[in-house]
């Protein structure tokens, strides 16, 4: 069969078809371009089809796999750090993020604030406490807010009211201890009751200890 397009002559050939003016052949759905005093042979085969939707599926692949990669960066980055460990009656859940506000239950009233913590128990420090504290060149983000989830082992529910202590050291092994309040996130409700507070903490390599009505946990994070 042939057509024109721009003075050309445009052939569709067969596998055993001879083409003037070439040597070899033309092979399953070769396309030969013809006219004027030379001749262009584009050879779009259909392996060369089959090779180019390979690559294109392989391309949205690759972007589809850097968008879930965006995606666990932010999660992990704004979750920072969440371990878990057990204890005789407690599952323990340490989390520790950017820094929250937090407010007394009669400011979270008379504000209604949308995010951040509501204390029911203990006080908020002013996000300075903890180790670092008054190095030089010490940045917003070194201000984390630490958390302790504790939930009872026998009835899985979380508990509300427990003695709290916890403490942190960095890599020089000196402790400090985590002013401990009693609050709740304030997206999440009274269901996600835990003990923390604000404090600061550098990036680098750090262990916790803590104790919830005696019985201790370890944990071991590094911050970046």
């Amino acid at each position: 069969m042939e057509s024109r397009l721009d003075g050309h002559a445009f052939l569709q050939v067969g596998r055993a078809d001879w083409l003037e003016g070439h040597r070899g052949r033309a092979r399953g759905s070769d396309v030969c371009l013809s006219g004027g005093t030379g001749n262009i042979d584009l050879r779009a085969t259909k392996r060369g089809a089959g090779l180019a939707m390979t690559i294109g599926r392989l391309l949205l692949a690759v972007v589809a796999l850097g968008i879930l990669g965006l995606g666990r960066s932010a999660s992990a980055e704004q979750v920072g750090v969440e371990q878990e460990a057990l204890t005789p009656h407690y599952r323990m859940v340490l989390r520790v993020g950017p820094a929250e506000a937090m407010y007394t239950a009669a400011e979270a009233h008379a504000h209604h604030p949308a995010s951040g913590e509501i204390m029911v128990g203990g006080r908020m420090t002013d996000g300075m406490a903890g180790i670092g504290h008054g190095h030089a060149g010490m940045t917003m983000p070194d201000r984390r807010h630490v958390e302790l989830h504790v939930f009872s082992r026998a009835t899985g529910k979380v508990v509300v009211e427990a003695h709290v202590t916890m403490a942190i050291a960095g890599s020089d092994n000196k402790w400090s201890s985590v002013p401990i309040a009693r609050m709740y996130g304030i997206e999440a409700g009274p269901d996600d009751m835990h003990f923390g507070n604000n404090m600061s903490l550098p990036a680098g390599d750090y262990r916790a200890r803590t104790y919830v009505n005696g019985e201790r946990a370890r944990f071991a994070f590094t911050l970046d």
